[in-house]
């Protein structure tokens, strides 16, 4: 994983191979295609079980569920 992870900006999506998932206690650095970004603790149990598959991770600008996750293709 690159050293410093990427906070996504709102609307902005991390889309690729899902290689890595890091929780380095304040939060996780999650390898997807070639960048690592830095996500909050609470979307482990959602993103663990599909490492190695293809994945997306949308910032959005909703408070209430700032993350949205997707598998890409089947």
């Amino acid at each position: 994983m690159t050293e410093y992870p990427r906070i996504l900006a709102p609307w902005e999506e991390a889309v690729g191979k899902f290689y890595n998932l890091v929780s380095d206690g304040g939060g996780l650095r999650a390898e997807i295609g070639s960048l690592t970004v830095y996500l909050p603790l609470e979307l482990e149990g959602e993103l663990r079980p599909n490492v190695g598959k293809r994945i997306a991770i949308l910032r959005t600008d909703d408070s209430a569920r700032p993350y949205r996750f997707r598998l890409i293709g089947g």
